[in-house]
This record gives C-alpha cells, sequence and structure tokens, in this order.
C-alpha cells in the first residue's frame, strides 16, 4: 500500500479496500470454468462503495458458493470488527436459471460472544444448519444489486412491487459540520436569548437572527421523537459556517449547507450508521445534519410509522447489515 494510486490505475471498481483488488485479481488468474476461493470481509457484499465490483463479480461470472461466516470465524479475535465471508467464484458466465449456494453458520442478529461462538459456528457448517439456495439474477430489482441471499423470490417480487421512499417525497443528506467542538453545543450550554426554538405549530421566520438553532445528530439509539441534544451556531443564517467551507472545502469546512431548503422543515431522522434501524420525527424546527438525514414526507405521522415498523427495519438491515 506504499503507492494506492495502483489500486485506483488497475482496480478501479476495489480501489476503495485492498482486500477487494483481491477478489478481483484472483478471478483474473484462474483458467476459464476454473475456481476462485477467498475469505474476506463481508460488506463488499452490501455496501455502495463496492456496487461496481460487485455488479461486474455477479454479471460476468457464476458465483457458486457464499459461507457467511460474520463475526467470530476465529477463536484469536474476539472483537466484532472482523465480520468474514468464503466467496467461491467460477470463471463462467452464469447460466440460466443457475443457482448459488450459501450457508450461513449462525443467524446474523446472534451477537454472543462467548468462547464457544467460533465452535458453534463450525459444527452448524457441517451439518449446514442454515443453506440457502438463490439465483443471482435477482438482485436486479434491487438498486446497486447487494447479495441479499436470504430474500426468496417472493420477497424479492414483492420487494420489486413496492413503491419507494425516494420516489415518493424528497431524502436529505443534511450539514456536517467539519469542526463540531467550534459550531455545535449542548442545550445547557448557551444563554437562551440567544435561541430560536420553534415547534412544528410555529412559523419559521426570523432564524436568521438568533445565534444558535437546533440541529439533529445521529441516531444513538433514538427513536420515534428527536429530543432537543444539540444546537448549532447560526448567526447570520451560518455565514462563519459557509464561508470557512468555501475557503477550505471539505477539507476543512465540512459539507457546506446542503439541501438548505429542508431546514426548519418537520421531517423525519433516520439512523444511518448502527445495528438497527429506526426514524424519529422532527419535534423542533431544526437543522439536520449528515447524520441526521432525513425524508419530509406530507404525512409525517404515518412515515415515522412506518419506517419503524418491523418490516421496514428487516428490509433496511438487510439491504445494509452493519455491525
Amino acid at each position: 500500500m506504499k503507492d494506492a494510486k495502483y489500486l485506483t490505475k488497475h482496480y478501479k471498481r476495489s480501489e476503495k479496500n485492498l482486500y477487494a483488488a483481491f477478489l478481483e485479481r484472483g478471478i483474473q488468474l484462474v483458467k476459464p470454468h476454473g475456481l476462485s476461493a477467498l475469505l474476506t470481509l463481508r460488506n463488499w457484499m452490501f455496501i455502495k462503495d463496492f456496487s461496481d465490483l460487485r455488479q461486474h463479480l455477479v454479471n460476468n461470472h457464476y458465483l457458486r458458493l457464499l459461507e457467511d461466516i460474520d463475526r467470530g470465524g476465529f477463536e484469536e479475535i474476539l472483537d466484532e470488527l472482523v465480520a468474514t465471508v468464503m466467496t467461491v467464484f467460477c470463471k463462467s458466465y452464469p447460466e440460466q436459471n443457475s443457482s448459488s449456494i450459501a450457508i450461513q453458520p449462525t443467524s446474523l442478529d446472534d451477537n454472543s460472544r462467548d468462547s464457544q461462538r467460533t465452535q458453534r459456528k463450525r459444527a452448524a457448517v457441517l451439518v449446514q444448519a442454515k443453506k440457502f439456495s438463490f439465483q443471482t439474477q435477482g438482485f436486479d430489482v434491487i438498486k446497486e444489486k447487494p447479495i441479499i441471499y436470504w430474500w426468496n423470490q417472493d420477497f424479492l417480487k414483492k420487494y420489486a412491487e413496492t413503491p419507494k421512499v425516494e420516489d415518493e417525497t424528497d431524502v436529505k443528506q443534511g450539514l456536517a459540520t467539519g469542526d463540531n467542538p467550534r459550531f455545535l453545543r449542548s442545550p445547557w450550554e448557551v444563554k437562551w436569548d440567544n435561541v430560536e426554538i420553534k415547534t412544528a405549530s410555529d412559523c419559521i421566520d426570523h432564524f436568521d437572527s438568533f445565534k444558535w438553532v437546533p440541529y439533529i445528530k445521529g441516531a444513538a439509539g433514538k427513536a420515534w421523537f428527536e429530543p432537543l441534544d444539540y444546537l448549532i451556531w447560526w448567526k447570520d443564517s451560518a455565514l462563519e459556517k459557509q464561508v470557512i467551507y468555501e475557503y477550505y472545502g471539505s477539507k476543512g469546512g465540512g459539507n457546506g449547507t446542503p439541501s438548505r431548503r429542508l431546514y426548519f422543515q418537520i421531517g423525519v431522522a433516520f439512523s444511518m450508521i448502527g445495528r438497527s434501524f429506526t426514524g424519529r420525527v422532527h419535534r423542533y424546527r431544526s437543522v439536520f445534519g449528515n447524520k441526521g438525514s432525513s425524508v419530509f414526507p406530507k404525512d409525517v405521522g404515518n412515515s415515522v410509522c412506518l419506517l419503524n415498523s418491523s418490516q421496514a427495519r428487516y428490509v433496511l438491515s438487510s439491504l445494509n447489515p452493519g455491525k
């Protein structure tokens, strides 16, 4: 990794991580109809950074086997950072209606961390306790084609036919300060004479004349309603923040003020990272942050109930099964 530009030049689809380049290079090295098997991190199957690599491999080669070990594949590694998968590709175009196999030794929501976890996974693999048969063509109905092998054909059909949130309303990323200690405060840290707090029923004029207004960060376990946890420096309509961004760019000024027309509108913030998905209504008219990204539907109450439903959480945790 002395010269990371090498990856960018030769492995554009997999430049985000060195292990991903090995996935691409491995299949290049084998003979036609030969097999390439690698043990790697599992996030290449889901996240946006690897969508081009994922689609290239699945569309041009036959995915024969996935052994989704997840965490606990090695007794020596006890933490939760190493989630692995064994992937076997055949260097040949997938035949029509060809099936792939996935083995899931333990459920993905199994968060146990005891000394027997690795042994249980080994035993489950030997007896093929959880075995899935799937067709990679079925993932064409999902944006960026993540390999959600546990969705059956009926569920994929239902997903394809159901309207998506982004087709119905605005889904926007919010403001990243680039310097939280400078621009953010807890409510108890500032004088209330300089704070403007308004609810959904209040008028949204005159925010520019106040120094501090509500700010929505990440979920951090919150659901249903967004409490007043943070205030952001908003004097002269965040002029200081915008000047810093225009001078330094993303290196020192965050991301400017994206989606500004929606600031102080009542919406539903949703969790961007973490093990579970949650939605929460903007209780106060706020500036929403990049980790407090939000949707702005016509019916806020209906939308927050939908986003917090078990079905929605299942779909979203499948699309982005972060650990």
